[in-house]
């Protein structure tokens, strides 16, 4: 998601309070898959996390601090949850399944703005920021053990702005935004793959455009990235794409489908195989769309939103069904959309407060 679009739209967005919908009896949430849902809340004045217990049909709040984006990884070692607070917040919380209460809070650098978290064990993770020229590997303390320099990637902002962090075969997949001060890409991003056993770079790709600004949907044979370009405020500016590379040495195979196609400015993207693949996209209000990146062609629109209503993606491969965030003022709520495309509506679960971030737990 693009910062500046997303903190300018959120400054035009109220929370709205309504009870929560209980998923029905035979809903299809009730049936395999994990149990539940963890959701990421911002709006007017108020913010945190929500516990989604997809089998018993019940939401819980929380007891974390909140902020204005707060990223959630679940680890599964340790079986907690990971609370990044980004933009200002430079934290790291570490909650209990339930929610309940904390293990452990983490100040990190002022102004090291943190990204992404990556569980490399039961021990170990590594961290991105915006605002480091480096990689923390810190362990369950939030002890740093270890970094990965980045610093030669680095640009007129002092840093290469690494972003999200996922698995790809035992090596850690890093993408770097390379932002100036404006926020906006500079000319060229990149792609890294890091080898945890030795802290270093294995592997490297120039994108074929820049502003990888979403989490990255990887396959058993490829890896496809998000590359937003510049994120227009009013009018889409498409200057982007999805492009897929070798999951092994990160060379490109071209780009699957462009902006232009997609029709907007590319917010976030889940690619479920290698004919499906679904986004969020903006040319003045966000809208989901359905896709083929095998042929590069633009299947629908399953929604048109108003203003800044989309905000994550999230695909759920044992349900077969997609999770999607609305921010929507008068009826916040997660949606869900069936591989096809078509919504669940007796799945949809209402919220308190405009969602931000999804993530699945056990």
């Amino acid at each position: 998601m693009a910062l500046r679009f997303f903190l300018s739209a959120l400054l035009l967005l109220a929370c709205s309070r309504q009870a929560p919908v209980i998923p029905e009896a035979g809903d299809p949430l009730t049936r395999g898959g994990a149990a539940t849902l963890y959701v990421s809340v911002v709006g007017a004045g108020a913010s945190g996390v929500r516990k989604v217990d997809l089998t018993a049909g019940t939401i819980s709040q929380n007891v974390l601090p909140g902020g204005i984006d707060l990223q959630l990884r679940f680890d599964p070692y340790g079986k907690e949850l990971a609370v990044i607070g980004r933009y200002g917040v430079d934290r790291l919380t570490f909650a209990s399944p339930d929610l309940s209460g904390f293990r452990k809070e983490v100040a990190l650098a002022p102004a090291s703005n943190p990204q992404d978290i990556a569980f490399l064990n039961a021990h170990l993770a590594y961290v991105s920021y915006l605002g480091l020229e480096h990689l923390d590997l810190l362990n369950r303390e939030g002890v740093k053990q270890a970094e990965v320099d980045l610093s030669r990637w680095s640009d007129s902002s002092g840093s290469p702005e690494a972003t999200y962090l996922q698995w790809v075969d035992g090596k850690l997949l890093v993408t770097l935004q390379r932002l100036n001060r404006s926020f906006k890409a500079e000319d060229k991003s990149y792609a890294l793959l890091v080898d945890p056993a030795s802290h270093s770079i294995v592997a490297e790709t120039e994108l074929i455009y820049t502003n990888p600004s979403t989490e990255s949907s990887i396959l058993s044979d490829a890896i496809y990235i998000g590359e937003a370009g510049v994120v227009g405020m009013g009018e889409p500016v498409p200057d982007g794409g999805i492009e897929q590379l070798n999951p092994v040495s990160l060379e490109s195979r071209g780009i699957v489908i462009t902006e232009a196609v997609l029709g907007g400015d590319l917010l976030d993207f889940v690619i479920v195989s290698p004919s499906l693949g679904f986004a969020i996209v903006q040319n003045g209000a966000t809208h989901l769309v359905r896709f083929n990146p095998t042929r590069g062609e633009l299947e629908g629109s399953l929604v048109q939103g108003v203003g800044y209503q989309f905000a994550d993606l999230l695909w759920d491969e044992n349900r077969r069904l997609l999770f999607v965030a609305d921010r929507s003022d008068a009826a916040p709520a997660v949606r869900v959309f069936n591989a096809s495309g078509e919504e669940r509506v007796r799945s949809r679960i209402a919220l308190d407060i405009p969602p931000m971030r999804l993530e699945l737990g056990e």
